[in-house]
């Protein structure tokens, strides 16, 4: 999805992304409003047809969560900020640098996004994304841990966007 909305919107369907973007000067901030707003709307869009279509069994099975007596709340936003870290740097290297790959930047966004849940996902559902921890959290009512989503992501989009602003983006 990220290759396939990436003439309209940048490809980005993440609030950590848009923040970490925000920060590294990329986007003004009524953009990054809207993008905001967007996002988390096609979240709970999301959210509320899975329900529809499969009931709540899926949809709380869909919602991310901790993993039960294994991960700590401060563990689950740790592993959050690291895979969104990890996340928003890949975007920056390969869509948002004028030296990087773009021809090839939806292909490796996607496989980050893939390494990310491969690793995390066993621990914290590896959600890097607070849209789409809302939106199925929003349909199913099921807010436990839910603030993990949120500041977990959306401190890793930050320390990467502002690592990479200041670090590596020529002046």
């Amino acid at each position: 999805m990220a290759s396939a909305t990436m003439h309209v919107s940048g490809g980005q369907l993440n609030p950590a992304v848009t923040l970490g973007l925000l920060l590294g000067g990329k986007m003004s901030l009524r953009d990054t409003l809207l993008y905001w707003a967007s996002q988390l709307a096609g979240g709970v869009l999301a959210g509320f047809v899975c329900l529809a279509l499969f009931g709540d069994g899926a949809v709380d099975s869909g919602t991310p969560q901790l993993r039960s007596g294994g991960v700590t709340q401060l563990q689950g936003v740790s592993i959050e900020m690291i895979l969104t870290f990890l996340l928003v740097f890949v975007v920056y290297a390969t869509a948002v640098d004028s030296r990087g790959p773009h021809v090839v930047a939806g292909l490796l966004i996607g496989l980050t996004v893939t390494l990310d849940i491969l690793c995390g996902g066993p621990y914290t559902g590896a959600a890097m994304n607070p849209a789409r921890a809302f939106g199925p959290a929003l349909a199913g009512n099921f807010w436990r841990d839910h603030w993990v989503y949120w500041a977990g992501p959306l401190l890793g989009g930050a320390v990467a966007g502002l690592l990479y602003r200041n670090v590596f983006l020529p002046t």
